[in-house]
């Protein structure tokens, strides 16, 4: 009887009898032990590398974790559709929120509000990979559909990986960022995009956003300050560093220079180059008058926003863009079965040439546009960059 008691007790120890003996005090004994030594080696880590001493140890965690999401047991698990939500949320959250501030918590590294939205999307892209042949299918479907593409990036993070290395593990923080908000986020994207209703929603997005970030524009050009500037709570952190480059770059010859939610006036000039195609695009798609009319409203208040910047990143987008796309729309209707036939057709697509010279001409003849678009003296220090 009271060997079978002595089994019993070793089966399940928090639901049975606790056995106080030899190889139980051994085994609490080692785990403490582990324990407490682990705890001396991440303070080691962390006085001698900082605060990215949580890398090193990291390391085996993440492994370790991945090995268990690959030897998870296939359910067919199908989280595209909370993937796809989980997408629009961290979209959303990047294109209106500024990316300088952060939580501020004692200890922890640089913790943005889009870090925390690409949390749980990259843990459920991650766990039905893991627990879904039909999603490991759909996936490997898209690395399939063009091979050369997909070794080049597949080349260029292993290339991104060796330097690392080369570089004595100096930014592995920066490195885990690229790997999730570039490629991970890359593939993320074509994944949902393979369902079109997905694409209709990014659109929108972009347009929603793109209104928005305009109007903060217009608000801090009349401010002369962004809006939240003395207003940020004291749980919210934001970067010495970023406050002397924010300081350093939105006044140029006396004119200041508005950023919007971006930390300066270019990046936020090279977002409205990004985003200049989809409003055309929604202009040139417009079936109602009304599209039409919100279209070109969207267009000038993006153009009135990039003025504000004083980027000549976004001018040089508003003087090719939309001739561009105007031109390409031009000669898709001139060359439809009808087209010849379509006087509007005909008369836009040969006066295309002279229309393409007059823009060209205006760029370099009149002082003004040539200043906005190519610069002048106050630009020297941005033509080295």
């Amino acid at each position: 009887m009271s060997t079978v008691k002595g089994q019993r007790s070793r089966i399940l120890p928090p639901y049975t009898q606790w056995a106080d003996d030899y190889q139980h005090r051994l085994i609490k004994t080692l785990a403490v032990s582990g324990m407490v030594l682990m705890a001396m080696f991440l303070g080691y880590l962390l006085a001698v590398f900082g605060s990215f001493g949580w890398f090193i140890p990291a390391v085996p965690v993440v492994i370790m974790t991945g090995l268990a999401l690959w030897l998870a047991p296939d359910v067919g698990t199908d989280l595209l559709r909370p993937i796809s939500f989980l997408t629009m949320v961290y979209w959303v959250i990047t294109l209106v929120w500024p990316d300088y501030m952060a939580f501020n918590f004692p200890g922890l590294p640089w913790i943005s509000l889009s870090r925390l939205a690409s949390l749980p999307l990259v843990l459920a892209v991650l766990y039905a990979l893991a627990t879904s042949s039909h999603a490991r299918a759909e996936v490997g479907a898209l690395f399939q559909s063009h091979k050369l593409l997909t070794w080049l990036i597949v080349a260029w993070i292993g290339w991104q990986a060796i330097m690392l290395f080369v570089g004595g593990l100096t930014a592995p923080g920066r490195w885990v960022n690229d790997m999730i908000n570039y490629y991970l986020m890359l593939l993320i994207m074509a994944w949902i995009f393979t369902d079109m209703s997905n694409v209709r929603r990014i659109y929108h997005i972009l347009l929603v956003t793109t209104v928005i970030t305009s109007i903060i524009t217009l608000w801090e050009y009349y401010l002369k300050a962004v809006p939240w500037a003395g207003h940020i709570p004291a749980f919210l952190n934001v970067s010495d560093t970023y406050l002397q480059k924010v300081n350093s770059f939105n006044i140029r010859s006396g004119q200041y220079r508005a950023s919007s939610i971006f930390l300066t006036a270019p990046t936020y000039g090279e977002y409205i180059g990004m985003m200049l195609p989809f409003v055309m695009l929604f202009i040139l798609q417009a079936v109602k008058p009304w599209r039409f009319v919100v279209g070109m409203l969207m267009l000038v208040l993006l153009f009135v926003a990039a003025l504000e910047s004083n980027a000549r990143t976004s001018m040089v987008a508003f003087a090719s863009v939309p001739a561009g796309m105007i031109a390409i729309w031009i000669l898709k209707r001139f060359r439809r079965p009808e087209g010849r036939q379509d006087l509007l057709a005909s008369s836009l697509a040969y006066g295309l040439p002279a229309a393409g010279l007059v823009l060209v001409a205006a760029v370099l003849s009149i002082g003004r546009i040539r200043h906005r678009v190519l610069g002048g003296g106050e630009h020297a220090a941005s033509n080295e960059g």
